[in-house]
């Protein structure tokens, strides 16, 4: 749908740009087009795509036990709570989304587990064997300055070139586009290279952020079949209903003090809120 936008503008300005009366339109038009954020065009080829998250070794059982950690943000004096009292444990083949409002800090708690933060009290203990690969819905961890096969090849220096080749082909890299920079890549480009580092680490636990952001729909099939049979514990935060439904089989709601579970996929998450709420209100009545 964008492409066509994207064709149908240029076009107009092209055919009007030098036109005396419709110059200044053509002219209004081309800042319209400067401004719209591109977006991939459909990766039908994707759907061909090879993409699965294997993992080296299997974790002990218990995989995560969070207890009690308050996080603050800021800088000395300026240094503010911003989640309090949070508990919440993992086991070995769950697949958790971590959901709540925006700002509540659902970034920062997985910024914390993985130790890019230092939570202020309370404690975190990752059980026996596990492993972990963290995505960064920023992709803040890749190198504008690398090209994308030495972005993978840098982090996996004992991994030889064919097989690095192969994990990059299977997100649709290849031939020369492995010696892209990273800076000139869209959103959707340097998403792909993100999981692509994913893979590689064949990791026992996946930390994942926002991971359908700027790909597109077949991309988002693809990732989505790869999570669902991955036999690790995956952990993810998502704003897409249709993927916390495909993969979820628990819901942890988190608030400013604490943080809820719930059996099941986000519809079963809104079900027995929507119960629970309806408990509460008779119970109100009946007072």
């Amino acid at each position: 749908m964008q492409q066509e936008q994207i064709t149908k503008m240029e076009d107009y300005i092209q055919r009007n740009i030098t036109m005396a009366t419709s110059s200044k339109s053509a002219k209004n038009k081309r800042k319209q087009l400067e401004r719209i954020e591109r977006i991939d065009k459909p990766l039908k080829d994707l759907k061909r795509a090879q993409m699965s998250f294997s993992i080296e070794k299997t974790s002990h059982k218990e995989v995560l036990q969070v207890r009690d950690i308050d996080i603050y943000v800021g800088v000395n004096t300026e240094r503010k709570p911003l989640l309090k009292k949070i508990s919440f444990q993992l086991r070995r083949g769950e697949k958790v989304a971590l959901i709540g409002p925006n700002g509540v800090g659902k970034s920062t708690l997985l910024k914390t587990l993985i130790d890019d933060y230092k939570p202020e009290s309370g404690v975190i203990t990752w059980g026996n064997g596990v492993t972990i690969a963290y995505y960064d819905q920023e992709q803040s961890t890749l190198h504008p300055n690398n090209t994308i096969l030495d972005e993978l090849w840098n982090t996996f220096p004992h991994i030889e070139e064919a097989r690095i080749r192969t994990v990059l082909g299977n997100f649709l890299f290849t031939g020369e586009d492995v010696f892209k920079k990273i800076s000139a890549l869209s959103g959707g480009e340097k998403a792909r290279v993100a999981l692509s580092k994913l893979m590689l680490q064949e990791a026992n636990v996946l930390i994942i952020d926002e991971p359908t952001n700027h790909l597109d729909l077949f991309s988002k099939g693809v990732l989505e079949s790869a999570l669902m049979n991955y036999e690790g514990t995956l952990f993810f935060i998502s704003h897409d209903r249709y993927f916390l439904n495909k993969l979820a089989d628990k819901m942890l709601e988190l608030y400013p003090t604490g943080a809820l579970v719930y059996n099941g996929n986000y519809d079963d998450y809104v079900e027995a809120k929507s119960q629970k709420e309806k408990e509460v209100a008779g119970l109100l009545t009946r007072e």
